[in-house]
């Protein structure tokens, strides 16, 4: 008994080492990705997209050059989707060869199923032969008591439908602004509560953590490397201004290679630039466990869940 206890044990040991190396393995190496993107005026728009995870053993590629889109995802050297044309033959072939398994199956069924219902039926009229007689009469007088009976029934129901059905129109009505009603103050309570909240709970700091974990998460997904030159204009310049204040945050980073060139008076993109970057997943967890450790997140969270 101490023997296959052990073996157990061993056993149960080793599965979870692999499960914690799986774990390590997904947070610890990063999800690479790739981008090349192109836009002139009187051009199209061209651009690819390639992303890779543990020396390409998963492998997504985008790419939409010459109005052509094509995409494929591959795991472990195996496509699983796209739109090529031999995937596409290949995945038509498999799925005539299931149906045609299929179909034997079903005529073998279809060919068993006459003969299981010609012997049930054997049985059956063997057994119930002088039993049917007896019921058929039976069925008949009860029949006849039915009819009698509800032609008497639906005469008396006519009139009281029409009254029961005013009833239960006002009686949805009244319920229908009662529901709205409960939802107006359910609304009510909800914004008093949160206003609440944002006071008890330093909701100017809440407020600055946030921001601060979206910078933070941002820069983590921002591609490390970025060439070329990106030209861009809204027909609203304030709406122009507002993306420059944005980019500004993040461009001292990549202005040796790319530059970037808002435009005031027209509409406009053009593009011809190309990056890298890479994505922990390991990050977001060390993320998570920080924000769930701040108190007032804690104490927000508790009041929510109530």
């Amino acid at each position: 008994m101490l023997h296959v206890l052990l073996i157990l044990l061993k056993i149960i040991g080793i599965i979870l080492a692999l499960v914690l190396c799986l774990i390590v393995l997904i947070l610890a190496v990063p999800i690479q990705y790739s981008f090349q993107m192109e836009k002139k005026e009187a051009e199209p728009f061209a651009g690819r997209i390639k992303v890779t995870w543990f020396f390409a053993l998963l492998y997504v590629k985008v790419s939409y050059i010459e109005s052509v889109f094509d995409y494929r995802v591959r795991i472990a050297g195996y496509q699983i989707l796209g739109n090529q044309e031999n995937f596409l033959k290949r995945k038509e072939e498999k799925e005539k060869r299931k149906q045609a398994k299929q179909k034997k199956k079903d005529e073998k069924q279809k060919e068993e199923r006459p003969k299981q219902k010609e012997t049930k039926k054997e049985e059956l009229t063997v057994q119930s032969l002088p039993e049917t007689v007896q019921n058929k009469e039976a069925s008949e007088k009860v029949n006849q008591e039915k009819s009698s009976v509800d032609n008497s029934s639906k005469e008396k129901s006519i009139g009281k439908n029409s009254s029961e059905k005013k009833k239960s129109f006002l009686a949805k009505a009244k319920k229908t602004m009662q529901s709205v009603g409960k939802k107006f103050s359910s609304l009510e309570n909800t914004v008093s509560s949160f206003k609440n909240m944002y006071a008890e709970y330093h909701g100017e700091e809440l407020l600055r953590l946030a921001k601060k974990s979206i910078i933070r998460i941002l820069k983590h997904i921002l591609p490390r490397r970025l060439n070329g030159n990106l030209r861009f204009g809204f027909n609203d310049p304030a709406t122009t201004g507002i993306v420059t204040g944005a980019a500004a945050i993040f461009y001292p980073k990549y202005q040796k290679h790319f530059h970037l060139e808002p435009d005031f008076q027209e509409s406009c993109f053009e593009a011809d630039c190309e990056g890298r970057g890479r994505i922990h997943l390991g990050f977001f967890l060390i993320l998570v466990i920080q924000l769930i450790l701040n108190p007032d997140v804690r104490k927000c969270i508790k009041l929510a869940l109530r």
